[in-house]
């Protein structure tokens, strides 16, 4: 960095410090999964990011997106770490889900694994066999895609509801042939199958976000502090951008439970990124086609853009709003 560069950043920062310390400190309570695409929320909390900005963050862990998600509309969280598909599967109900950014993108985060022992070396042979799956999650929007592609029917396949946490043990005890589920699940199952049995199947067609999503009520009422935890979260991609190695050291000692070459391995796989963008939109709409075809989203059209709210973003980070304002 050449030393005006630096002189800025610490002027912004300066700034930035003085301002968050006129306002009294807030409470957020957002939930999130420990996995490698929550990354910028554990590097802002860990990083004391979010102390910072006059924000006492308290982070409730999930094992999946689709139940903070349930926590965050049920009011029993300000804000949750959420895939795309829970938030697309309650777009039409009420209040609808507010989308505040995004967080991640990967096309290798999600994943079937399958037992080879079981006749499985492609997606076409899960024609006939039975795949867990969590249901209403990315997971299950793969699996469905992933057959597609392969001319799978969804009903040539048994799917059985499988919890995340069960996924390793379900697949090993031989209880299903294959599991559809997102790091660090996938990547555990297959390692738990004996050496050339677990053959995992990703799909080039397919791309996880998560998103930091809200309710309408929370973000009319607490504005301030939404923008704060923004502000935290755009510091925090900014290192992770310029210092990967202190990434996986801060994501590393927050995550003990995860092997350092296994995580290593998920943060190569995702894209750290903060917007409200075009793909964010165009991967709901895609992803609202193929639920409608299969009969689990209603044939009246959903305005999906309006679910993305950008004024606070682009109060923070506006290079990072690449969508146009409601009218």
């Amino acid at each position: 960095m050449r030393q005006g560069q630096r002189h800025a950043c610490v002027v912004v920062g300066a700034l930035a410090c003085a301002f968050a310390c006129e306002r009294p400190r807030e409470r957020l309570a957002v939930g999130y999964m420990r996995q490698a695409a929550a990354a910028l929320i554990i590097l802002a909390s860990e990083e004391g990011f979010f102390r910072d900005e006059r924000l006492d963050v308290t982070l409730q862990v999930f094992s999946s997106g689709r139940d903070a998600f349930r926590a965050e509309m049920e009011g029993r969280l300000d804000a949750a770490m959420v895939y795309t598909t829970p938030v697309l599967l309650q777009a039409s109900s009420a209040p609808p889900p507010r989308i505040l950014t995004m967080l991640h993108q990967s096309g290798l985060n999600t994943a079937v694994v399958a037992r080879a022992d079981r006749g499985i070396r492609t997606a076409q042979d899960l024609r006939g066999k039975t795949v867990g799956v969590p249901p209403g999650t990315n997971a299950e929007f793969f699996l469905r895609t992933l057959l597609e592609f392969a001319s799978v029917g969804w009903n040539e396949v048994r799917v059985v509801d499988v919890r995340p946490e069960a996924i390793v043990e379900t697949l090993t005890a031989g209880r299903v042939d294959a599991v559809a589920a997102w790091a660090p699940y996938c990547d555990r199952a297959a390692r738990a199958l004996p050496p050339g049995v677990a053959v995992t199947l990703r799909s080039d067609v397919y791309n996880d976000i998560s998103m930091l999503v809200t309710r309408p009520e929370v973000v009319t009422s607490r504005r301030v502090a939404l923008e704060a935890a923004l502000r935290a979260l755009v510091r925090a991609e900014r290192l992770a951008s310029s210092d990967p190695e202190r990434l996986f050291a801060v994501v590393r000692r927050a995550l003990p439970e995860a092997e350092s070459t296994e995580l290593r391995e998920q943060l190569q796989r995702v894209q750290l990124r903060l917007g409200a963008s075009h793909i964010l939109v165009q991967n709901l709409r895609t992803e609202a086609e193929w639920f409608t075809r299969a009969g689990r989203l209603p044939r009246s059209p959903v305005d999906l853009r309006s679910l993305v709210v950008t004024d606070l973003l682009d109060a923070v980070a506006p290079e990072l709003v690449t969508l146009e304002a409601e009218p």
